[in-house]
């Protein structure tokens, strides 16, 4: 009985956008200017951000003067750009979601329903932070320890809403030589 409908991916993918790095510059500085007066800021900052992630940096000095640096994280990857896309878009319409983490504490896998809370690059390392709903606590999660694919727990809209007293700098990985030491 149904009567399916079917278009070719060529009739609804927009062609590659390639950006130099002075007009994603432009857009970066007008979601800025735009910030928290723009109904579509957010989209508009995640597509700029995917259009950012792993970009080789600049090809030439843009001065004489001016070292060239070249920055890269060590666990970036396809797969990681998609996880980051995917834990950005749960972060920013409030679902909870489900993964499956190792822990290698206990070398075991577990599956993990969490509250995302934020994203944060510590030393070159992508974590995400959020309410384990396990632990019934606050938790940091490395996300390339995820070993599965992120999936929603739900299908409502919105399943939390981020705590007003949150602060993401509270939930920094202490490094080895701070381990006892006051985080903060």
């Amino acid at each position: 009985g149904e009567e399916l409908y079917t278009l070719r991916s060529e009739h609804y993918f927009l062609d590659r956008l390639d950006l130099d790095d002075d007009e994603l510059a432009a857009l970066q500085t007008a979601l800025y200017c735009l910030e928290g007066q723009f109904a579509y800021a957010e989209p508009l900052r995640l597509a700029l951000q995917n259009l950012a992630l792993g970009r080789p940096g600049f090809q030439n000095a843009p001065t004489r003067t001016a070292e060239r640096v070249r920055v890269s994280a060590p666990d970036y990857s396809p797969e990681l750009a998609g996880r980051l896309s995917k834990l950005e878009n749960a972060i920013s319409k409030q679902r909870t979601i489900k993964f499956n983490y190792w822990t290698p504490q206990r070398d075991k896998v577990m599956e993990r329903p969490v509250n995302p809370y934020a994203l944060r690059l510590d030393e070159g390392i992508w974590y995400v932070v959020g309410h384990d709903l396990v632990r019934a606590a606050t938790r940091t999660f490395r996300v390339s320890r995820l070993r599965s694919d992120i999936r929603f727990a739900t299908r409502r809209e919105r399943d939390f809403r981020l705590p007003a007293d949150f602060d993401v700098e509270a939930h920094r990985v202490p490094r080895p030589w701070q381990v006892g030491e006051a985080v903060g």
